[in-house]
């Protein structure tokens, strides 16, 4: 990557930009890469901002989102809980559009694991 090259492999706008291709990834059903790519953009940030910034939550949820499409629950359960520590830290208990998606998935797995996935659905509100 041109960025890596320019910045550095640790810099935070290479974690940033990493984030953005594993979106990429995901979007296109290329779960393996977009995986990958979360867990390197989320070292790279964690690495740069230090592991209770709130800008790791993002990459957390996308992150736990992949683990939960592929029943990867008992990967995907503390990264969702994670996401949701770091935006509670970051806005106390006010309503956050991220905290939003992040309990809308973290349900949605939780009644697939009771296997009741169905009484789940749609976009988080």
């Amino acid at each position: 990557m041109v960025f890596e090259e320019a910045l550095g492999t640790e810099h935070y706008e290479v974690g940033a930009l990493l984030h953005t291709l594993a979106a990429v990834h995901s979007k296109k059903g290329q779960l393996e890469e977009a995986e990958s790519t979360y867990r390197r953009a989320l070292a790279i940030k964690e690495n740069a901002l230090g592991a209770a910034h709130p800008d790791l939550a993002a990459t957390l949820n996308n992150l736990a989102l992949i683990w939960h499409k592929s029943g990867r629950y008992e990967l995907a359960r503390p990264a969702y809980r994670r996401c949701l520590a770091l935006i509670a830290a970051q806005t106390g208990e006010a309503e956050h559009p991220l905290r939003r998606a992040c309990l809308h998935n973290l349900t949605k797995m939780l009644a697939a694991e009771a296997g009741r996935g169905d009484e789940v659905g749609g976009p988080p509100p």
